[in-house]
Parts: C-alpha cells; sequence; structure tokens
C-alpha cells in the first residue's frame, strides 16, 4: 500500500512540474525556419520561383518565398505544386492550366484568390482558407470540393466538373455561383442570403428552392429536369433563363426588374409577361402555347415565340418592339399595328389570311410564306421596294 501512494505522489509531482499547454491540448507547431530550404518536386515550378525570386543557384530558403504575396504559374505545364506550402503570405494563386492532380493549400491561410481551372484535380479542399473569397476550380475532374469552413467566400466558380454533391451551407458571404455542367442533383442555397448571381445550368435538377435568396439578379438553371420555379420572392431578378427543362408554369409578376426570360423548350401552355415592363428579350420557343401576354412589357424589342399552338397574337401596345417570332403556329390572327419600330417580322407556318403592316414603316424583312392568304393583296400596306428581304411563297394549300 505504501509503495502505491508513494508512486501515486512521484507520478503527481511529474505532472505538476510539465510545461503549461502540454495537458489538455497540443503543442503549437514550432515555426519554420527562415533558413529552411524549400524542397520542389516540379522543376517547372522551381524554374518559375526562381525567376520571381532572382535566384538562379544554390538553395532556395523559406526566407525567399515567405513574403511572396502574389504568384502566377499559368499553364507552365506543372505537375506538382509541393512546396507552395512555405509561401506563408500568399494571398493570389493562379495555376490555371497546368498537370495538377492534387493541390493543397491547407497551409495558405491567408490566401484569398485561387485559381485553379484547366488541370486533373479529382478532389479540393479549401476548409483551413478562412480568408479565402474567390475561387475559380472550373474545367478540372472534381468529384469532391470542400468549401465548408471557407467563410468568407463571396465568388465560386466550379463549372466542368463531375460534381454529384456541392455543400455551400457554411459560405454566408457567397455572392456569385457557377456549378454549370456537373452532375449535381440538389441544391441548396437557404443560406445564402446574399446571393445575387446562381447558375447551376447542366446538372440533374429535379428542384431549386430560392425563396431565401432575395438580392438574386441572375438565375440560370438550363438543362436540368425541373417542373416548376418559385420566383416570388425575388424581386431584384433581372436574368432568368430556363431553357431545356420540364416547366409546366412560371411566374414573373413578382420580378418588376426583369429583363431576360429564356423558357425556351419547355412544357408551358401559357405565358403572361404582362407585368414585366423592363423586360427587354423574350425567349419562348418550343413550348405548348396557346396563349402569351405580352401587353404591359413595353421595353420588348425582341420576342421569339416559334414552334407553338399560339391562335392569336397582338404586339400592338409594344412600341420598341424591333425582332419578332412566330412561325410554326396555330395563328389566324396577328396584330403588329403599334409595333412601330418592328424591323424584322417572321409569321411563316400558320394560318393568317390577312396581315396589316400598314403602320410598321420600318419593317425591312417580311417572311410570310406557308399561311393561307389568298394572294399579296391580303397583306395591308405591302411595299416589296422597301424590303431588304421578302418572302411570301409558298403558300399552304390547308
Amino acid at each position: 500500500m505504501k509503495r502505491i501512494l508513494l508512486a501515486c505522489a512521484i507520478l503527481w509531482m511529474l505532472l505538476f512540474m510539465l510545461p503549461s499547454g502540454v495537458l489538455g491540448e497540443e503543442a503549437s507547431a514550432p515555426e519554420i525556419a527562415p533558413d529552411t530550404v524549400v524542397k520542389f518536386y516540379d522543376p517547372n515550378f522551381e524554374t518559375e520561383v526562381r525567376y520571381m525570386i532572382w535566384k538562379e543557384e544554390g538553395p532556395i530558403l523559406v526566407s525567399d518565398v515567405s513574403n511572396i504575396s502574389y504568384l502566377d504559374v499559368d499553364e507552365l505545364d506543372i505537375a506538382d505544386l509541393r512546396g507552395i506550402e512555405y509561401f506563408a503570405s500568399l494571398k493570389t494563386l493562379h495555376c490555371n492550366g497546368n498537370r495538377l492532380k492534387t493541390l493543397d493549400i491547407s497551409h495558405n491561410v491567408e490566401l484569398v484568390n485561387l485559381e485553379c481551372m484547366g488541370n486533373r484535380l479529382d478532389k479540393l479542399d479549401v476548409s483551413k482558407n478562412t480568408e479565402l473569397k474567390t475561387l475559380e476550380c472550373d474545367e478540372n475532374k472534381l468529384v469532391e470540393l470542400n468549401v465548408n469552413g471557407a467563410t468568407s467566400l463571396e465568388e465560386l466558380m466550379c463549372c466542368d466538373n463531375q460534381l454529384s454533391v456541392l455543400d455551400v451551407s457554411e459560405n454566408a458571404e457567397l455572392m456569385i455561383l457557377n456549378c454549370e455542367n456537373n452532375r449535381i442533383k440538389k441544391l441548396d442555397a437557404s443560406t445564402n442570403a446574399r446571393l445575387e448571381s446562381l447558375y447551376c445550368s447542366f446538372n440533374q435538377l429535379t428542384a431549386l428552392d430560392v425563396r431565401a435568396n432575395k438580392a438574386l439578379k441572375d438565375l440560370h438553371f438550363v438543362g436540368n429536369q425541373m417542373k416548376d420555379v418559385d420566383g416570388s420572392q425575388n424581386a431584384a431578378l433581372s436574368d432568368l433563363r430556363c431553357m431545356d427543362n420540364k416547366l409546366v408554369s412560371i411566374d414573373t409578376s413578382k420580378n418588376p426588374e426583369l429583363w431576360m426570360l429564356d423558357v425556351e423548350n419547355n412544357q408551358l401552355t401559357t405565358l403572361d409577361v404582362s407585368h414585366n415592363a423592363k423586360l427587354g428579350s423574350l425567349f419562348c420557343d418550343n413550348n405548348e402555347l396557346v396563349s402569351l401576354n405580352v401587353q404591359g412589357a413595353i421595353a420588348l424589342t425582341r420576342v421569339y415565340g416559334n414552334d407553338n399552338q399560339l391562335q392569336a397574337l397582338d404586339v400592338s401596345s409594344n412600341a420598341v418592339l424591333v425582332f419578332l417570332e412566330c412561325d410554326n403556329n396555330q395563328l389566324s390572327a396577328l396584330n403588329v399595328s403599334g409595333a412601330e419600330a418592328l424591323a424584322e417580322l417572321k409569321c411563316r407556318g400558320n394560318l393568317l389570311k390577312t396581315l396589316d403592316i400598314s403602320q410598321n414603316t420600318v419593317l425591312s424583312w417580311l417572311y410570310c410564306s406557308k399561311n393561307l392568304f389568298p394572294d399579296q393583296s391580303a397583306i395591308v400596306g405591302l411595299d416589296e421596294s422597301k424590303f431588304m428581304e421578302y418572302i411570301f411563297n409558298p403558300q399552304s394549300n390547308r
């Protein structure tokens, strides 16, 4: 018993004599000595560094590179960037267009801007880079991207990769996100309240909730599998492109700033943009539209509504409209009387028997073949001499 008590007393004394901080937490790693030799694993990388520090021969020391804040090694056929960990002051790193398969920037904690596009990376982890604001890693082979912990991130460009998952829940400062051309099936942007531009085209999304993104201005989700989108909380939205989806309806009445709308190749049956007074361009080709209301969209300069099922179309209130295409519909009525700026009209493949262009004094291109016009006299105000191109024949026999 005495021996046990004596052993405990000795152990207690030893523990008491240990330096503060040894127990309960890891001892901090010692700083790297300035005269430490930096080892490079890629001769092209080493050559560029020597050029930067004006040191053709001799060992490269930590003191030679520790104060470098900007490094551009784009397109130098570099396969290995090991050695970068000694660039302690690095804030900007451009290493685009190389042969990198791995990139470890976990020790570059002051990094603000990183561009590593056009490499062969399959994984990238920036979770230790809390100061990082811009990350561009497009055109790699990424299957894994960890941006958790990168709490200062404002711009993330990761398109043209192989990502199936992207977690941006910890990136509250994010303003621009481009993740196009990946394999993402679900994207949660509910914590990204500052998001202004979201580009997620050509993924595998079936749903996208942007109601929390009230600052959103640009939204592109082309080439997904979405059936609807709720933009009712996005009053600042100005550019909406959602072609090549499965949309059956869309409501833009709460988007007064909208100037570009592209809903081509969907399944829409009606479209009303009468509340979008700033809308300049409308693309709604290849839907199932039986109704298109552009009254009130007074800023429209371009309307493309080919390959639908419209029976009537009225653009008489669209005074600044320059281009109108409505080929291959079921139009028996087309009112262009107030479209004073109309320069080009394509209305081929419809059921028109008459057309009044008497008020369209600047109309220079008219394509109206494959309709039911009995002859050219059915086109009121026709003056062939003023046209750059005019195609009337052939007409349909249906």
